[in-house]
């Protein structure tokens, strides 16, 4: 007889919940005493959510881990927020999960969060958002969007060229979220990898080569190597992945529907509200306790889980 359905998705649960917790066990080992730190957490100390964050973070090697470094930033948050911001850590926390984040926009909206709690973060005479560094000049933006189109075309030669140039490597590397690389990667290294392959080793971009037919004649015909089209194959959303890039690089000034659809994949224009964050992370505000391995919402029969903090499986 088969199981009820019930029981069926009971039994997963269980095994994801044990599988999360037996990852945990792993960062138990890196992060000292991190089981009695996280259960003496009480939801009045936002600096105490926010270093435990820091420690997680800085140690996380898997999915599970990021998640909970995300809950303890986010927590860490909403307990200075509860406060009246009289911790002034809300920004930090912004800053800690911006890091997290392999999204150029998402790291973007969040950097943009941390201005808005705390001013300590606005930096007017840069123009640029914290964790983001200096604006960077028009012609090195240039160059480096050059340097990924060479690559992309087959001229090896000229992209790593430009791929020394000097501030040309921070210039890629500063919006590889767009690339979909996530924002840990390097898009200088990716450039150069592309690179490696090119020029066309017979026709040396050239995309026809001679060939001598009988009787003695030359014949020019398509290079058989590169078959007259060099440069690395992508598919189509590889690149709408690089037009969406560059455009980003370039700053862009996107007018039409299809063009914004191919820089942003179509996604809504944000407000830094900072009511938003708990909810865009799925953690519930509420959920200030740990217990058993759970976040759980205080003073609730049994030790009520929060729904959004626990693992996702």
């Amino acid at each position: 007889m088969s199981k009820p359905a019930w029981l069926i998705i009971m039994s997963i649960g269980l095994l994801a919940s044990g599988s999360a917790r037996a990852q945990q066990a792993g960062i138990d080992s890196r992060v000292p005493h991190l089981e009695r730190r996280l259960s003496g957490l009480d939801g009045t100390d936002a600096v105490a959510y926010l270093e435990l964050a820091e420690e997680v973070a800085d140690e996380a090697t898997s999915a599970v881990e990021v998640r909970l470094a995300r809950a303890l930033y986010t927590l860490a948050f909403e307990v200075d927020r509860a406060s009246g911001w009289e911790s002034r850590v809300g920004g930090s926390a912004c800053l800690g999960l911006a890091a997290l984040e392999t999204l150029d926009d998402e790291r973007r909206w969040l950097r943009a969060l941390a201005t808005r709690v705390d001013p300590r973060y606005r930096k007017p005479e840069t123009g640029a958002l914290p964790g983001e560094g200096p604006p960077i000049p028009a012609e090195v933006r240039l160059e480096a969007a050059e340097a990924i189109g060479a690559a992309r075309a087959g001229d090896g030669v000229r992209a790593r060229r430009g791929v020394d140039k000097p501030g040309v490597p921070e210039a890629l590397n500063r919006f590889s979220g767009a690339l979909g690389l996530g924002g840990a990667s390097s898009v200088a290294r990716y450039v150069e990898a592309l690179a490696r392959g090119w020029p066309c080793p017979q026709c040396h971009g050239e995309r026809v080569v001679d060939r001598r037919a009988p009787g003695g004649a030359v014949v020019v015909e398509r290079c058989p190597t590169c078959q007259g089209d060099p440069g690395t194959a992508l598919t189509p959303e590889q690149f709408a992945a690089h037009m969406r890039f560059e455009a980003r690089l370039l700053d862009a000034d996107v007018r039409s529907w299809a063009g914004q659809l191919a820089v942003d994949r179509g996604a809504p224009l944000r407000d830094p509200e900072p009511d938003e964050l708990a909810a865009f992370m799925r953690v519930d505000p509420r959920a200030v306790l740990w217990r058993d391995g759970a976040w759980v919402v205080p003073d609730t029969p049994d030790g009520e889980e929060a729904p959004g903090v626990q693992d996702e499986g």
